[in-house]
């Protein structure tokens, strides 16, 4: 019996030299068999050699990703599961979208974060842009097949995928590999933007109109003067699918006033619109507004600082509202380069102090006049 098995040991080890052309009579395929039944099976194609001990160049990982094809609205990927029953998350987002979450809740960039703060940037996209899969699979994911996916021509994608442990959490590492789509072209469709002066709350409103190839449509709203700068700084694709808004065509060009954008005092406003065709073509508008909100006759409860201080990591503001009867009252701490980049993006101060993280202080104020604002966890020095 030992005889026998070291026979086949040094058998096995000369299969494991032999190159896969020099196939048994079913040609095509490798099997491994366990008893009677096949328990994995792999095209030659997929395969460079057979081993029985894992070389150290070679790494064992978990999936691969193989692109299969882009087109202008469209990406083809496989998934293959090192493992058959493993259940994951996939995902395709855009790079310039990751760079933004590494910015925003990791303070760097993506050309400057380290691996580790990747991958928890990517694992939290994932959990945003993420779908359930197992085993070996061919996906496609196109522009508009639901209110998440945007596929644009011409940007760079990110395709991940995260194994799922028996709760549906994400476990171990996220792999990944990148991709672009075929750049735009010129698209023969129509698109038009008509301002329609302001509403009832001061909110500018804005009519679309486009040609019935248009599917999908990018706006982008704010200041003249700080659209533009951001446009001639980071090129007009990246602010629009960065810091725009995408709508399904139907939705934008049958509103009937539910949507307003916000103004604050008189400037020159812009509007910027992108359609993007069943093909994956462009066509692009703007429309520029100089807009004079009327001045408000009645001022709002006043907010007075009674004191102030602050130290490493620590913060503390005590204010009175006057008078204390208000509807709703809020506070919330936030970093300035994050209300700068808010406030760019077409938010107003109190819809800032109402988002996140804020704390309902109506209560307070009703019963005391005053609140006190205390946080002894800021990241970094408070100023």
């Amino acid at each position: 019996m030992k005889k026998l098995l070291s026979i086949f040991l040094i058998s096995a080890f000369a299969l494991s030299l032999l190159p896969l052309n020099a196939q048994t009579p079913d040609e095509g395929y490798i099997y491994l068999v366990k008893g009677k039944h096949v328990v994995a099976k792999k095209a030659t194609t997929d395969v460079d050699y057979i081993t029985f001990n894992l070389p150290d160049s070679v790494s064992e990982n978990a999936f691969s990703i193989t692109l299969e094809g882009v087109t202008k609205n469209s990406i083809t990927y496989t998934i293959d599961a090192l493992e058959p029953a493993q259940t994951y998350v996939h995902a395709v987002f855009q790079e310039s979208i990751l760079d933004l979450i590494l910015q925003e809740y990791y303070e760097t960039t993506l050309a400057n974060a380290d691996p580790l703060t990747i991958e928890a940037a990517v694992r939290l996209m994932m959990y945003s842009y993420g779908y359930e899969g197992q085993g070996t699979a061919t996906y496609t994911q196109y522009d508009g097949m639901d209110d998440y996916t945007s596929i644009i021509a011409g940007q760079q994608y990110w395709i991940a995928v995260c194994a799922l442990d028996d709760q549906y959490q994400l476990q171990g590492s996220p792999a990944h590999q990148t991709c672009q789509t075929l750049p735009a072209g010129e698209s023969n469709a129509t698109l038009n933007i008509t301002y329609n002066g302001l509403n009832d709350r001061d909110e500018a409103m804005w009519s679309f109109a486009a040609s019935d190839d248009i599917q999908t449509i990018w706006t982008m709203y704010g200041l003249q003067v700080v659209l533009g700068a951001f446009v001639d700084l980071y090129g007009y694709e990246y602010t629009m699918f960065t810091f725009g808004q995408s709508w399904k065509a139907q939705d934008l060009l049958n509103d009937t006033g539910e949507y307003g954008w916000p103004t604050d005092g008189e400037a020159d406003y812009i509007m910027y619109a992108l359609g993007i065709d069943k093909n994956g073509d462009w066509v692009k508008a703007q429309h520029i507004e100089h807009i004079v909100p009327p001045v408000p006759q009645a001022t709002g409860p006043t907010i007075n600082i009674l004191s102030k201080e602050k130290d490493i990591h620590h913060v503390s503001v005590q204010f009175e509202i006057t008078p204390s009867n208000v509807t709703e009252a809020y506070v919330i701490l936030l970093n300035e380069n994050d209300v700068d980049d808010r406030l760019n993006m077409g938010y107003t101060y109190a819809e800032l102090a109402m988002g996140g993280t804020s704390i309902d202080i109506t209560n307070e104020i009703h019963n005391f006049g005053e609140y006190t604002y205390t946080n002894s966890n800021v990241d970094g020095q408070a100023w």
